[in-house]
């Protein structure tokens, strides 16, 4: 879905997305999983994203600063240093977020099962780790 050439229904990580979401949406329902279950599924895969979206700031190669960029109140330039302390922060709002977030879900929410997370936690590990390959290679 980064290649604006391409029209969002032509994208195979779009439907490879929505694919592996009904999956898991089916056995969220076929398992009756707990609402806080859900929860600590959904935090997971943002927790995923999260890790994905890193990958990508801090390794990406060709960029364009708006005019005004900064980072912690300093002028962004093009050299990697900058791109990493970007990705940095990016991570550090980011996790600060879902730290907050988890406390709420697990203070919440009481019969979470493990293993349903462990199982819809590898369904989007490998659902994004598909779309980072995919789209990284475009």
């Amino acid at each position: 879905m980064d290649d604006p050439g391409i029209p969002f229904y032509k994208d195979l990580s779009l439907w490879v997305l929505l694919f592996f979401n009904t999956v898991t949406i089916f056995y969220a329902v076929e398992k009756n999983w707990s609402l806080g279950t859900i929860m600590v599924v959904y935090l997971v895969q943002n927790v995923i994203i999260g890790v994905f979206s890193f990958i990508k700031i801090y390794t990406v190669k060709h960029f364009t600063i708006p005019k005004g960029m900064q980072i912690l109140g300093k002028p962004m330039t093009h050299l990697r240093k900058d791109v990493h302390r970007s990705a940095f922060t990016f991570a550090f709002a980011y996790y600060f977020f879902h730290v907050l977030y988890s406390l709420v879900v697990f203070l919440e929410f009481e019969g979470v099962n493990i293993q349903y997370v462990l199982l819809g936690g590898s369904i989007f590990f490998v659902d994004h780790l598909f779309s980072f390959i995919y789209n990284r290679k475009k």
